[in-house]
């Protein structure tokens, strides 16, 4: 329950920061109703994100939108071409840590 409970304040924390009054309340309206204490929380916030609560075009969604695997890939693809056959890796679980800034004039 621990990652599910610290999902949801991570979506209301920035949600609020952005201004973005109606995903703030539909994860106060929708979250305990496809978000359960067991099963897969990936697969559970993509039917919350699926549910047409959330709409393209908040503030929020578009933060979200930037936060992927997609983003590193290619570097990390391009290392593990150059590099695995000598010094063989695993990625490690928590090794990825996302930043988000938010400032008077943007998000970075």
């Amino acid at each position: 329950m621990p990652g599910h409970q610290s999902a949801r304040d991570i979506l209301l924390i920035l949600a609020t920061k952005l201004g973005d009054q109606a995903v703030v309340e539909a994860i106060n309206t929708k979250y305990s109703e496809f978000v359960k204490p067991n099963g897969d929380l990936s697969e559970q916030l993509l039917q919350l994100f699926g549910c047409g609560a959330f709409v393209e075009q908040s503030p929020t969604v578009k933060v979200l939108k930037c936060i992927n695997q997609e983003i590193v890939y290619p570097a990390v693809m391009v290392l593990r071409k150059i590099m695995y056959d000598k010094f063989p890796y695993k990625d490690v679980k928590g090794g990825w840590r996302v930043s988000i800034t938010l400032g008077e004039k943007g998000v970075w």
